[in-house]
């Protein structure tokens, strides 16, 4: 994990002299691909919750929110990846998208606070 934090921190502060901006200069919160991340979180946090996941990673709620936050995070680092193999960077759209990874962690999170409320009323 230390080392995805790592790798991480290097796209923000060792970018190649070629490249205009690593980040994704998209900050529109309420368009299409910021609820399609949030419905991702959404669907990342209930599919984390199944047998398929390592017993290890679903039965505490931060962990799955950890485990949406991996996923999101490798996302974004692939997205970058292609976006300065095509020569896209710096473009809305394009980019590690800090913004969109929030919204990720964002559905997750609230997928678990409507669980808990669930569980709490019912």
């Amino acid at each position: 994990m230390k080392y995805l934090l790592l790798f991480i921190g290097l796209l923000f502060f060792v970018p190649a002299k070629s490249e205009a901006q690593v980040l994704d200069p998209d900050y529109c919160w309420t368009c299409l691909d910021s609820r399609q991340h949030f419905a991702a979180g959404v669907v990342l946090d209930i599919a984390a919750r199944g047998p398929y996941v390592a017993k290890d990673w679903n039965n505490k709620a931060w962990k799955r929110v950890l485990l949406v936050a991996g996923v999101g995070a490798t996302y974004e680092v692939m997205q970058y990846y292609e976006a300065r193999q095509t020569g896209h960077l710096g473009q809305p759209g394009y980019g590690f998208g800090p913004k969109d990874l929030a919204l990720d962690v964002a559905g997750a999170i609230t997928t678990e606070l409507f669980i808990w409320v669930g569980r709490k009323i019912l």
